[in-house]
C-alpha cells in the first residue's frame, strides 16, 4: 500500500526531475559547475521545508514525502531556468520556444536513444534488479536492497561529478578540433575516476558494518546490508568504469 502511494504521488517529480537535470546539464556544458553546485546546497533547504509541510503539517506520511520531491525537483528546476534567463551564459545555444523548436523532434529523439543506450540499459538492469527483488516478498531482504540503493545513489554522485566534467571539456573540445586537449582532458578525468573508485572502495568496504548501522539497528537486515555492499565492492571498478567510458 504505502509503495504504491510514494510510486503515485512520484510520477510528478519526474517531470520535475527530467527538467532540472536537462537544464543542468545544458548550463555544465557551457563550463559553468558552480551554480548547480549553489542550487543543489539551496534545494536541500528547499526539501526540509517541503517534507516538514506535507509530512508534518498536513499528515500525509508516505504520499507526503513523495509530493515534497516533486515539488523540491520543479523548484530546483525553476532555479535552473531563472538563472539562465537572468544571465543568459549561452546566448548562441539559447532558442525560444516556438514551433521550429520541435522541427527536429524525432530526429534527435532518435540520436539522443542511440547515444544514451549504455545508460539506459544500466539503469534498467538496475530497476529489474529491484523488481526481482520486490518479488522474492520478503522484507527483509526488501529492506537491504533499499538501504544499499539509497547509500549508492549518494555515493555515485562523487564518481557522477567526475563523468560529467570530463564530458563537458572533452566534448568541447572535440567540437573545436583540438585533439590535444581531447586526449589530456580524457586522461586526466581517467586518473580522478580511478582515484574516486579507490576512496570509494576503502570507505564502502572498510567501514560497511558503520554503514550498515546508519540504517537499521536490525540485525537481520544489517546483516544483508554488509553482504550487499561487499558483493557490490568486487564489480565497483567495472560499474564506475563502463559509467565513465559511457559518458566520454
Amino acid at each position: 500500500y504505502n509503495v504504491g502511494l510514494h510510486s503515485k504521488g512520484s510520477i510528478l517529480s519526474c517531470a520535475g526531475y527530467g527538467l532540472a537535470q536537462a537544464l543542468r546539464y545544458y548550463i555544465s556544458a557551457l563550463k559553468i559547475f558552480h551554480i548547480t553546485a549553489v542550487i543543489n546546497v539551496v534545494g536541500i533547504f528547499i526539501h526540509m521545508f517541503f517534507c516538514h509541510l506535507m509530512i508534518d503539517v498536513f499528515d500525509w506520511g508516505v504520499l507526503g514525502m513523495a509530493i515534497a520531491r516533486a515539488l523540491t525537483e520543479l523548484a530546483s528546476a525553476g532555479l535552473y531556468y531563472l538563472y539562465l534567463k537572468r544571465y543568459n551564459p549561452g546566448p548562441e545555444a539559447m532558442i525560444p520556444v516556438t514551433r521550429e523548436s520541435f522541427a527536429k523532434l524525432a530526429e534527435h529523439t532518435k540520436e539522443m536513444i542511440y547515444h544514451g543506450s549504455a545508460i539506459y540499459a544500466e539503469w534498467m538492469a538496475l530497476q529489474i534488479s529491484s523488481l526481482m527483488v520486490g518479488f522474492l516478498g520478503q522484507n527483509d531482504v526488501i529492506s537491504a536492497h533499499g538501504s544499499v540503493i539509497t547509500y549508492l545513489v549518494y555515493i555515485q554522485s562523487f564518481s557522477l561529478g567526475v563523468s560529467v566534467s570530463t564530458t563537458t571539456y572533452v566534448g568541447n573540445f572535440a567540437g573545436e578540433g583540438s585533439v590535444s586537449k581531447v586526449k589530456r582532458y580524457a586522461t586526466v578525468g581517467a586518473i580522478l575516476e580511478g582515484i574516486v573508485c579507490v576512496l570509494i572502495f576503502v570507505v564502502t568496504f572498510g567501514w560497511r558494518g558503520e554503514i550498515a548501522d546508519l540504517y537499521t539497528e536490525k540485525e537481520d537486515i544489517n546483516r544483508l546490508i554488509r553482504i550487499i555492499l561487499i558483493l557490490y565492492c568486487l564489480g565497483m571498478f567495472a560499474d564506475y568504469g563502463s559509467n565513465f567510458l559511457a559518458f566520454i
